[in-house]
């Protein structure tokens, strides 16, 4: 959830009023926690002074960070550059908690102290990592095993903080028809479905579905990737020439 919701904030994806006031849904921009800024991503999750608590609080590792960026995007590459990877899942942790604290204040009318934030933020990252070693420990072999066993083919999770993008490509010969589907996961993290009114044959099928699988990753911001599909071995190729640099 964590990192669905930072590539959310990136990409301006979350409800925010500004964004709620681009789509017509309500008319005021303004933060409702300090009824001062207009509240775009990052002003809701770093700049309005109830996250700035948070981040200063005596508990936080950011308490130094200064970061004076157009956009969230660019506080979270700032922090890619400075951080360890513990502190990078901290940050997103305590970032998607920041968001539920201001939604407990709009729609509950609740407002927990910065330390419970942070405290949350840690507790909740301590559990999930401790529930996904013990898992992958008891789950990951006995899935290969059946894997390996088995003549039908069984999804198996990527390592630990990777993602996992699979793709295929279908035909409708008859009606000229050609369906592309897209799913990137460690657990679910997106997916595309796309249609083109177009004649193909199989192989060029599958490179589409190949290359829109490429497009999405470097839209989604996806940054440790591993490829799945027919055409694997021609991403695997161009992955470093397409998608990262």
């Amino acid at each position: 959830m964590a990192k669905l919701f930072i590539w959310r904030a990136c990409n301006e994806l979350l409800p925010t009023r500004l964004n709620l006031t681009r789509r017509k849904v309500i008319e005021m921009k303004t933060c409702p926690c300090c009824d001062g800024e207009e509240e775009d991503a990052l002003h809701a999750l770093w700049l309005c002074p109830a996250a700035k608590d948070v981040w200063g609080s005596s508990l936080s590792c950011f308490q130094k960070f200064s970061f004076t960026g157009p956009n969230f995007r660019g506080l979270f590459s700032y922090c890619m550059e400075r951080c360890t990877k513990e502190e990078l899942e901290l940050m997103a942790v305590t970032a998607r908690r920041i968001w539920l604290r201001r939604n407990a204040w709009v729609f509950e009318q609740r407002f927990d102290h910065p330390n419970a934030v942070f405290i949350e933020a840690t507790k909740s990252l301590r559990e999930f990592k401790s529930c996904n070693v013990h898992g992958q420990e008891k789950m990951l072999p006995a899935r290969r095993n059946e894997a390996l066993n088995s003549k039908q083919p069984i999804w198996i999770p990527p390592p630990d903080g990777v993602i996992k993008v699979n793709w295929d490509a279908s035909l409708n010969v008859a009606k000229n028809w050609v369906g592309l589907g897209i799913i990137a996961r460690d657990r679910c993290m997106g997916a595309r479905s796309i249609t083109h009114q177009a004649t193909m044959d199989p192989k060029m099928a599958k490179t589409m579905a190949a290359l829109e699988a490429l497009q999405f990753s470097k839209e989604a911001g996806f940054w440790d990737v591993v490829f799945e599909g027919d055409a694997a071995q021609v991403v695997k190729e161009s992955v470093k020439s397409t998608l990262f640099f």
